[in-house]
């Protein structure tokens, strides 16, 4: 994948299946992987904003 946005190529699509079944099924078997995502905590920029400025205020 490096090397294929390191060259600004594409990666062809046999190959992008096989890294797809790699990493869903062998991988994620082999050392027990969670496929879920993390939630992301729900702070924008304004916010961070206006909190330091109060905590430094």
């Amino acid at each position: 994948m490096y090397w294929c946005e390191e060259m600004r190529r594409e990666f062809s699509y046999d190959l992008r299946r096989k890294m797809t079944m790699l990493v869903c099924t062998t991988l994620t078997d082999e050392y027990e992987l969670d496929l879920g995502g993390k939630t992301q905590p729900s702070v924008n920029i304004d916010d961070l904003l206006y909190s330091t400025y109060h905590l430094l205020a």
